[in-house]
């Protein structure tokens, strides 16, 4: 169902938006990658979370990286992931982990960059709210 752009949760209205597909898609050919949280029904971070509405995808780990750390491989993921939302002409929000903000937003200018702890190290893409309306 993923691949076909539709729900993984049966009979729930959304499915992950197009745009993170091809996200997951392209790093795939370059990147060997967890995928973790993807749509889910369950609303967190005060409400305010876009998994809910397909807006948003977390990964977990690249390569051997567990995120919580800056490596080559990690920087150029993030430089990867900005140009697509770049040339979609889209916004994009990265949420990274909070001792790696400063140093993120060093070299990404185009995505927003947001310290996120979550469950722990990993690296949060979205779109924003408005793009699901």
């Amino acid at each position: 169902n993923l691949a076909a752009g539709k729900s993984s949760i049966p009979g729930y209205a959304h499915s992950i938006n197009p745009l993170l597909l091809q996200v997951i898609a392209t790093n795939c050919q370059k990147y060997s990658f967890s995928l973790g949280s993807q749509v889910r029904t369950e609303q967190t971070s005060g409400g305010n979370s876009v998994h809910p509405l397909g807006l948003a995808i977390d990964i977990g780990k690249i390569g051997s990286n567990e995120l919580g750390v800056m490596d080559a491989t990690y920087r150029q993921f993030l430089l990867d992931t900005q140009a697509i939302f770049q040339q979609s002409g889209s916004q994009c929000r990265l949420g990274v982990w909070p001792a790696l903000v400063n140093e993120v937003k060093g070299f990404i200018s185009y995505c927003t960059v947001f310290a996120d702890a979550g469950t722990g190290p990993h690296l949060h893409i979205a779109l924003p709210r408005s793009a699901g309306t």
